[in-house]
């Protein structure tokens, strides 16, 4: 049975920590007892803990797990927990505002398995009120090389990696595989300039069916593709597309016009590496 083999990112406050190490199952159980939905039950010798020291909020994070069964068939996976419109606000400038799901806030902890990853803030902020209610695990996309309904065979390797994160702060970190630093600075440079370009449209009397057909197409998810040829869904644009159509329909002119002004100032967080 092979031991997992783990790549944090310590030097920077994010480090793994597995079954080998003594706080590993308390943690795990307290994961599981404050998760107001159902945790999966994991081989915890192919699982993680995260462990945020680094005293800040990580606002995206990103795993890759490369697994091979004794067959020599791969079963990977990666991960990556942005595509919620709190994390949009973040990296559109806005500061961050404490919340059970949307970030890993410092000192907070997650259980990281090849399906997926659980836990939320309130090892840190509490518990929410008795009728808020929520969730073992959200805002997590990912992409899977394996059929996860099918038994797992007895594998070889299995092999964890942190691939990029991002910070409160706009730092950077990671050996970013799958290119989320560039695409996310992509995403914000469209979600601003779209953003003045509808302010402008309002201003000038566009008609609401104009201003639709111009988001319409942003709205779409669109389906990133790495250099293993593995589909990702990095959520930015067409979660601000979806929003402004939503707002479209339901605000007024001049709330919607504020809307979209508050993505063109203060501007974009700042991304920068180490």
């Amino acid at each position: 049975m092979p031991t997992i083999i783990c790549h944090d990112l310590a030097g920077f406050g994010l480090r793994l920590i597995t079954a080998e190490d003594a706080s590993f199952l308390p943690i795990v159980e307290d994961i599981k007892s404050r998760a107001s939905g159902p945790v999966p039950d994991a081989r915890l010798d192919h699982a993680a803990v995260l462990l945020n020291e680094s005293g800040k909020a990580v606002i995206v994070l990103g795993h890759i797990w490369d697994i091979t069964d004794v067959a020599g068939h791969p079963r990977g996976a990666s991960h990556l927990n942005l595509g919620s419109s709190t994390q949009m606000d973040v990296l559109a400038g806005r500061p961050v505002q404490p919340d059970r799901f949307s970030f890993i806030l410092a000192g907070s902890k997650r259980l990281l398995t090849p399906v997926g990853a659980y836990g939320d803030n309130s090892d840190v902020i509490g518990p929410p009120p008795p009728s808020c209610g929520g969730g073992a695990s959200i805002g997590w996309a990912g992409a899977w090389a394996g059929p996860r309904s099918a038994p797992e065979p007895e594998l070889q390797h299995v092999e964890l990696r942190l691939d990029s994160a991002i910070f409160d702060d706009g730092l950077c970190v990671g050996p970013d595989e799958k290119g989320l630093f560039e695409s996310v600075t992509s995403e914000l440079a469209v979600q601003r300039e779209t953003a003045e370009q509808m302010a402008a449209a309002l201003r000038a009397g566009a008609a609401r069916g104009e201003i639709f057909d111009r988001l319409r197409p942003l709205a779409q998810h669109p389906h990133l593709m790495d250099h293993r040829g593995a589909r990702h869904v990095f959520g930015l644009r067409s979660t601000f597309g979806q929003m402004a159509i939503h707002h479209l329909v339901h605000m007024q002119d001049a709330d919607l016009l504020a809307w979209f002004d508050s993505f063109i100032t203060p501007g974009p967080m700042k991304l920068h590496r180490a």
